[in-house]
């Protein structure tokens, strides 16, 4: 899944369209960070094929809400997203706020 905000939106407008008993569909996506596991210095390889990693803890995610127009002959959608549990970043915003150092963690 290359986008999680194109994927949420097909399934939302899917049931929708699909199901005549449904009025609005709700579907939050997230999506993870992952990477190959090295195949070992000095193969020359970039990555194991089948093998990966959880490339730091923050995660992509997107909330659609696709809603059945009033008329029956369409739909409206809002879609929502953004980044969740990125480290480091009160680092950086936290002395601004608090004038506290930045040094002591989060």
């Amino acid at each position: 899944m290359l986008d999680p905000a194109r994927f949420g939106l097909h399934l939302a407008a899917h049931l929708v369209a699909r199901y005549a008993h449904i009025s609005a569909a709700f579907v939050t996506v997230e999506q993870l960070r992952w990477a190959r596991i090295g195949a070992g210095a000095g193969s020359g390889e970039t990555g194991h094929k089948h093998a990966f990693w959880r490339d730091g803890a923050e995660k992509r995610f997107v909330e659609i809400e696709v809603a059945r127009s009033r008329d029956g002959n369409g739909a409206v959608a809002r879609v929502a997203g953004g980044l969740r549990d990125l480290l480091g970043v009160c680092l950086i915003i936290r002395p601004y706020i608090t004038g506290l150092d930045s040094t002591k963690g989060c």
